[in-house]
Order: structure tokens, then sequence, then C-alpha cells
């Protein structure tokens, strides 16, 4: 997000890389459409609010963002852990 607040200003000043994370992911995906984009991730989430958060299972992987996602990453890891 900081790199499109500043590219007006500054260009391309900022940018490390040639692409994206999100491309990268995307390109290294063997089905594009298994991408999960999710929400802009601005606010943490809570146990009262869990759609503020976003996590990405695979198997015995799991992933979230940000440690604003804390509770919707713990509570999928408590569901993998009883399986």
């Amino acid at each position: 997000m900081a790199y499109y607040l500043t590219k007006n200003r500054v260009g391309d000043y900022y940018r490390t890389y040639t692409q994206t994370v999100q491309d990268e992911v995307i390109n290294a995906l063997t089905n594009k459409k298994n991408f999960k984009k999710g929400n802009m991730g601005l606010l943490r989430d809570s146990y009262e609010n869990l759609n503020r958060g976003f996590v990405v299972k695979d198997r015995h992987y799991i992933s979230s963002r940000w440690p604003g996602d804390a509770y919707s990453f713990s509570l999928e890891f408590l569901k993998m852990l009883k399986k």
C-alpha cells in the first residue's frame, strides 16, 4: 500500500522487485483460480469479529498475513489440531 500511496510522487523509487508478491504467487500456482485475495487487512480481527481476519490453510500448513489475524489463525490452528 505504501508503494501505491507514494508512486505518483516518487515513481518506482521504493519498488524493490520487478513484480509484486501477489503476482509471483499467482504465477507459481498450477491453477490461477486457487488464489484467494483477502480483505485490506487494515483492522485487526477479534473473537467477536473474525471476518476481519484472513487465513489460508493447505493440508498441514496454515498462514495469515499479519499479527492482526491472530484470532482467525489460532482458531483455524485449533481445528487442525483436533483432527
